[in-house]
């Protein structure tokens, strides 16, 4: 029997996929490398801050489920925030970034590496993130079936 890593992409490639799909969208995108939410909000702040406070995304892995068919699934949370201005709602551009976004990832099917990919957009929430108090966040959950 062959062992899974023999039929699925290392989680890395996909993370960085999806950034580089999000940026193409129009949205700047960072894959998160780390694990805690105070870093997940630093790293938000330097996007902001960097963007001018446009609409910004984040791009986590959250986690992977291994089976005969599909292969794999794994979870992706990508986090928009967007910062409040006296002119421009935070919320609103951070709901119609995800909106371009979920358009983009959204029953994408692909293949690379001889594997072939299915993304599916399966959810949409809010997030108060500490550390974010001018800022809307939105968190999109990303499944990605390898086949």
């Amino acid at each position: 029997m062959d062992p899974v890593t023999l039929h699925v992409r290392p989680i890395q490639a996909i993370l960085e996929e999806c950034s580089s799909l999000i940026f193409s969208c129009g949205v700047p995108s960072r894959v998160f490398e780390g694990t805690t939410l105070e870093g997940l909000a630093r790293r938000c702040g330097t996007l902001l801050t960097e963007s001018g406070g446009e609409a910004t995304a984040v791009v986590c892995y959250d986690s992977s489920d291994f089976q005969n068919h599909p292969r794999r699934v794994s979870v992706i949370k990508v986090v928009v925030a967007s910062a409040d201005t006296l002119v421009r709602p935070g919320a609103m551009s951070a709901l119609a970034a995800a909106w371009k976004i979920t358009d983009t990832l959204d029953d994408r099917v692909a293949e690379a590496e001889g594997v072939t990919d299915h993304w599916r957009v399966v959810s949409e929430a809010a997030l108060d993130l500490k550390g974010l108090s001018d800022a809307a966040v939105i968190v999109l959950t990303v499944e990605v079936e390898d086949y």
